[in-house]
Parts: structure tokens; C-alpha cells; sequence
């Protein structure tokens, strides 16, 4: 075994050309493989975090009745026990109820006017479910609200009813309303003709981070989302039912779900079957399943 070493030793040394290259190509070869994985490992996290932002394959949808009711009042609907106790349950980062409100009118700077489709919320647990902002940050108080960015567009002044950014631009440009304070308007038909306008003054202290690869033009037409918190949502609801009694209940007529967020998509069956276990149905990008 002696000899064979030395005599392998004392080619090598001869042959010291051959035996650099033989060594750079190992070299790039191993290279290059470990290049190979990286880039591949890199494009199957990308693929997969895209996948969970677009899909929300992390993401299950719990639906229940309307409002915040006790189980003695709801035995099958969202109370605030039954998402406290989904709160804890194993592999569940965070949840959050979900109630819209409808479409409400908003002005701004002495005459401009949009409108929002409101949904009320915990504010809080906005970034927790994938939300990112291009302007501001999330709030616990109750007099603010957090805009999409398509609810940035379109804004028009009432009085000329022409776009309201600068004489030569586009409709479709952002108007600047981040840390304005906006006025949402809500008008309640009193019967004989009669209405009552109610105003809400909030202010924007949050707008949501503009979605890559689609123009402000098309954004316009798409859901213009806003968010408040449950205590601003119940003041609004107080004032209509106070307004006009006989209707408040048809005035909000929206669906209150809430959503919760799992640590991946591996543990969403798992975790529907305990929610299902508290009398609500879920739903995923895999499939509806009732309680």
C-alpha cells in the first residue's frame, strides 16, 4: 500500500498541469452543484411564500352569525369566547373578526369625494395577516381608519365633479390622503322624502402597499377597502339605530366572519377539525367544510 501511495504522490508531481485542472474542475463542478441547490432552494421558497400571499393557503375562513353575540343568543355564531379560545389552540398565530359594513361615502379637503367599502376589524392584527403599508402603521384607537390602495383613486371634486388631482393628470393617480382626516357619510331615509345625513370624522393613518405588476388605472376598479376597528364600527351602527330605529338593522346587513392565520398550510386541516369542534363552519382554498 506504501508503494502504490508513493507511486501515486510521485505522478502527481509530474504531472502537475493535469493535476491543477483535474482539481479546478472538481472544484466547478462542486461548485456549480451547490450554485444548482441554492438557486433552487430559493426559487421553491419564493414560489411558496407567493403562493401563500396570493392564495392564503395559510389562511381559514370561519363563518358564524351576525354581530358579537353571547352563546346563549347564538349557540352557532363568532362570539368573542369562541375566537378567543381559536386564539390559543395549537399552531393559530393570530385571528380576527371580520364584520362589513357596506359601501360609505367619504369627503376630504373641502370638497373632494370617494367612497370606501368598510369592513370592521382588530386593526392590530392587520400586519399579522400579510398586510404591508406603503404609508403608516396600524393603531388600537377607535377614530382611525386604514385604506387600500385602490381607495386612494378616483377621487373626485363635488363641486366640479372633475378629477380631482392637478389640471393634465389622471383620474387613475393616487390622491395623497395619508394622516388626513376624512369624513365618512352615511344618509338615513326618515320616510316621506325625508333624510338625515350622519358624518364620521376619522383619520388615515395607514395605506395599504400598492400590489406589484398592475397599473393604478386598473386598480381603480377594483375593491376599494377600508379598514376601522369594532369600537368605531359600533359608534357608527349606535348613531343609525339612533337616527332611525325601525331600520338600523337593515342598514348593516353584512356578514360577520372572522379569519384566522395558522403557521403553514400543513396544520390548516388539522386546526379546521378544532374550530368545526365550536359549532362554526370553515372554509380554505382547499375546500368549504361546515361544522
Amino acid at each position: 500500500m506504501r508503494d502504490y501511495l508513493a507511486l501515486g504522490w510521485d505522478q502527481l508531481k509530474r504531472r502537475k498541469v493535469v493535476t491543477a485542472l483535474c482539481a479546478a474542475g472538481i472544484a466547478i463542478g462542486s461548485a456549480s452543484i451547490i450554485v444548482a441547490l441554492s438557486f433552487g432552494e430559493s426559487v421553491a421558497h419564493y414560489a411558496s411564500k407567493q403562493m401563500n400571499y396570493y392564495l392564503k393557503t395559510d389562511e381559514i375562513t370561519v363563518f358564524g352569525g351576525r354581530g358579537e353575540a353571547t352563546d346563549s343568543e347564538n349557540e352557532n355564531g363568532i362570539t368573542p369566547l369562541k375566537l378567543n379560545l381559536i386564539r390559543t389552540l395549537p399552531h393559530v398565530k393570530t385571528a380576527a373578526s371580520y364584520e362589513r359594513l357596506g359601501q360609505f361615502p367619504f369627503t376630504v379637503d373641502n370638497g373632494k369625494t370617494g367612497y370606501v367599502e368598510l369592513t370592521a376589524t382588530d386593526l392590530m392584527t392587520l400586519p399579522d395577516f400579510g398586510f404591508t403599508f406603503q404609508q403608516g402603521g396600524v393603531s388600537d384607537l377607535d377614530n382611525v381608519i386604514v385604506l387600500s390602495y385602490p381607495a386612494t383613486l378616483g377621487i373626485r371634486d363635488a363641486r366640479s365633479m372633475r378629477p380631482a388631482q392637478p389640471p393634465g393628470s389622471m383620474q387613475s393617480l393616487s390622491y395623497p390622503l395619508y394622516q388626513k382626516q376624512i369624513v365618512l357619510e352615511k344618509t338615513i331615509a326618515l320616510g316621506k322624502g325625508a333624510v338625515k345625513k350622519l358624518e364620521f370624522p376619522v383619520r388615515v393613518i395607514a395605506i395599504e402597499k400598492k400590489p406589484e405588476g398592475i397599473s393604478d388605472n386598473t386598480l381603480r376598479y377594483m375593491s376599494k377597502t377600508a379598514y376601522i376597528s369594532h369600537g368605531m364600527a359600533e359608534r357608527i351602527k349606535a348613531a343609525v339605530a339612533a337616527a332611525s330605529p325601525a331600520n338600523a338593522v337593515d342598514e348593516f346587513a353584512g356578514v360577520t366572519e372572522a379569519k384566522v392565520k395558522v403557521e403553514s398550510a400543513a396544520y390548516v386541516a388539522e386546526t379546521e377539525k378544532r374550530i368545526q369542534l365550536l359549532k362554526l363552519s370553515t372554509s380554505t382554498n382547499f375546500g368549504n367544510r361546515k361544522a
